[in-house]
């Protein structure tokens, strides 16, 4: 009989559901042998591009999870949204969107790497959709996070912001979209008059940041 959290090589183990992934990452993190550490990483990383991720990625992300888990469940989303964008429904951008800004809501304020795991996910989704499925995304990422409610804080949310803007400039450089949409992104960034729409918001700060940020991005 297996140990409590031991991944086994049999058809079961392709069973990607939350209780499994959470054993994997108590393998990979806590077993003391390396053989088992290397199985754990190879099964976590065939559960990380299946269809399931879509699943358990949500689940790993609760709050009653440790970071190490959610930073798992995190990454997932990044992967799945950046090596796999063609297999999301165009009528499931709206929902996805909001699930992310909803989560780098709820982890401002938590663990930093799951923040920046979220926030690079969301980047992703940012470059895949823009321009016509969501044209004015960095504009809108200003606007959530300068609004207030949501039971986050002032500094919380404007320290999400800045890691969204932080990371964004970095996911474009490594993304996998072929050149001409990279071509295509820049050039909705000069359309859209970026920065004349946040001169005219309260954030100078964040005006500051992101001109810094775009100018990275664009040379």
């Amino acid at each position: 009989m297996e140990t409590p959290g031991r991944i086994v090589t049999t058809p079961d183990a392709l069973d990607f559901s939350v209780e499994n992934v959470e054993k994997a990452l108590h393998q990979l993190y806590y077993d003391p042998n390396i053989e088992n550490k290397n199985l754990a990483q190879k099964w976590l990383m065939q559960a990380q591009v299946s269809p399931q991720a879509w699943q358990f990625c949500w689940v790993l992300l609760s709050p009653d999870k440790v970071p190490e888990i959610q930073y798992f469940g995190a990454s997932a989303l990044h992967t799945k949204i950046s090596r796999y964008w063609s297999d999301i429904p165009t009528h499931q951008y709206e929902s996805l969107k909001s699930q992310l800004f909803s989560q780098i809501a709820c982890f401002s304020s938590g663990s930093k790497m799951v923040l920046t795991r979220l926030c690079v996910a969301l980047a992703s989704l940012a470059l895949n959709t823009m321009p016509d499925a969501w044209p004015g995304a960095v504009a809108e990422m200003v606007r959530v996070f300068q609004e207030e409610g949501g039971g986050v804080d002032g500094r919380a949310r404007c320290l999400a912001l800045l890691e969204l803007l932080t990371v964004l400039p970095e996911e474009f450089q490594t993304s996998r979209l072929p050149q001409y949409r990279k071509g295509q992104v820049m050039s909705a960034w000069h359309q859209r008059h970026l920065f004349d729409h946040l001169l005219s918001s309260n954030g100078l700060l964040t005006c500051c940041f992101l001109h810094t940020s775009v100018l990275t991005l664009l040379y």
